[in-house]
This record gives C-alpha cells, structure tokens and sequence, in this order.
C-alpha cells in the first residue's frame, strides 16, 4: 500500500502552530531526551520498539534510538521534509535502527499492537483533538506498554515584567494557535485525557521551562516575534474574531511587536511556562 498517497487528508486548519522557520527548527533539532524527556528515562529498555509521533526534524527520536538499540525506533510526522536532517544525521553516525514516515496522528500507518512505547513531545497541543489521538495511540500499543506525553500547558504562560501590551501580545498568539488547530491548554487536563482515552494505569508530572538569561529571552523573544510577523495572522484573528470579542489593527500589531522587542532586551525580562507530562500503560 502507498501509505503517503492513501493517508487520510488532515484538517487543514491543524498546522504546526510555531511553523517551520530556520529558527524554529533550529530550536526543534537541539532537544534531547535527557533535557526533553527526563520522565521518561527511567521506562526506557533495549529492545523496545518505538514509535515517536511528531518527531519533526528527529532529534528526539535519533536519541531514543541509541538508547533502545538492539530496538527500533520510527518517527512519524505529518510534515515529511523536516526528515532530511535526522537521516542525514543517522547515517553519519551510523545509527540502522531509526526510520521515518509521514502520517497523521489521527489515523496511525500500523497494525493494532505494534508498539512498547508510544511517544509525542509538544505534539497534541497542535490538534484540535488530542483525545482521538490518545485512542489512536492506544490502539497501536502492545498489551502492557506504555504512551508518554509531554506538552506545554499555555495557561501557565507568564511573562515579567508584565505590561499590557505583552500581556496583549500572550492573548493574540494564544488566539492563533487556536485558529491554526491548536488546543494550547488542553495540557492542564493531561491526566484526564488519558483517563477518558480508556487508560485505567495513569501518571502525571510537571516540569518548569524558564528564560531568565539574556541570550535565552531573546530567543523567546524571536519565536513569539516570528508568530506575530507571519502573514495571515491579522486575517486569521479577524475571523475568530468576528465570532467574539473584536478584531486588531495592523498599527496596534506592530505596537506589540515593539515592545516585545523592547522586553527581549531588558535586563529583568524572564519567562515561565509550566510542562505537563503524561504515563500510561496499556492493560487489555
């Protein structure tokens, strides 16, 4: 079967919120399990076979490579040309037990009980329904094994020294993401969502992502920059808008592009956000 040309269309509203600049994946390619998934490290065996959903350009799924080898591990991500960079890698480093498809977390490419271990980093955030993904995940993990889950819970989100403009700014990239398809607070429910994906065996955890240095606040700073410089933006929120509370205007936009500029260079700017971590085992 010709898996991409048979993969079920996706929403098309449900893109990957932060897109795909250099910057971005820049960012994306730097993760490793140790400082991404510490929670998950203790689960982890030789052996297992694996599969990272939303891996992007692979980091992630390169390092749980080596670290259940003689296993294997296959990325998956809707989005096939970030691939480039983690084959490119693994052949450098000779790493044989990785591969990569594209698909859609809605609709998994494998058989019922292909997995030990199904894995999504800051992926569920990205759908408008994380809990059909949940059940997808579930469908395709072996009996006693185990999904792990992390996502940013956006209700967390907190910016200092807060000024109105930055907490406009915090509203407007959160009303975005929505209309790309995202659920940015669906995480503060994390456990729940395994629960009501038909997991009886749940965990849950927390951990804090803070940007308190100068080099890694204006690197924030860029990111939230680059949502506020993308150009649909204005149009996107116009339309959501329609629908509640009033729209923006472009020199109002640019008025909170300025100071988050203004904020990336001050020397008390910080930043926190809370992540959410999910563990669930299969048991029938």
């Amino acid at each position: 079967m010709d898996r991409e040309n048979d993969m079920p269309r996706r929403n098309e509203r449900e893109r990957y919120a932060l897109g795909y600049s250099d910057k971005v994946l820049e960012w994306l390619r730097r993760r490793s399990v140790k400082t991404h998934a510490t929670f998950l490290l203790p689960h982890l065996h030789s052996g297992m076979r694996v599969l990272d959903c939303g891996c992007g350009p692979g980091s992630l799924t390169l390092d749980l490579a080596r670290l259940v080898t003689p296993g294997s591990v296959i990325g998956l991500d809707i989005e096939g040309a970030q691939f480039a960079y983690a084959q490119e890698l693994a052949r450098t480093e000779g790493i044989e037990n990785v591969s990569f498809e594209v698909g859609s977390a809605y609709e998994l490419p494998f058989e019922d009980e292909s997995f030990d271990l199904v894995f999504a980093h800051a992926t569920l955030f990205h759908l408008s329904d994380p809990g059909r993904a949940l059940r997808e995940f579930q469908r395709v993990l072996k009996i006693g094994g185990l999904i792990a889950v992390r996502d940013t819970d956006y209700s967390t989100w907190q910016l200092e020294p807060e000024t109105p403009l930055l907490a406009q700014m915090r509203e407007l990239i959160l009303k975005y993401m929505q209309t790309r398809g995202a659920s940015p607070t669906y995480a503060r429910r994390m456990r729940s969502y395994l629960v009501d994906a038909g997991f009886t065996r749940t965990e849950a955890y927390a951990s804090c992502v803070s940007n308190g240095t100068p080099e890694r606040v204006r690197t924030s700073a860029s990111t939230y920059l680059g949502y506020l410089q993308a150009p649909d933006i204005l149009i996107a929120i116009k339309e959501q808008d329609e629908r509640s509370v009033g729209s923006i205007s472009s020199d109002e936009l640019e008025a909170i592009r300025a100071e988050v500029h203004a904020w990336s260079e001050r020397p008390d700017a910080f930043e926190l956000l809370i992540w959410r971590e999910g563990l669930a085992w299969r048991d029938k």
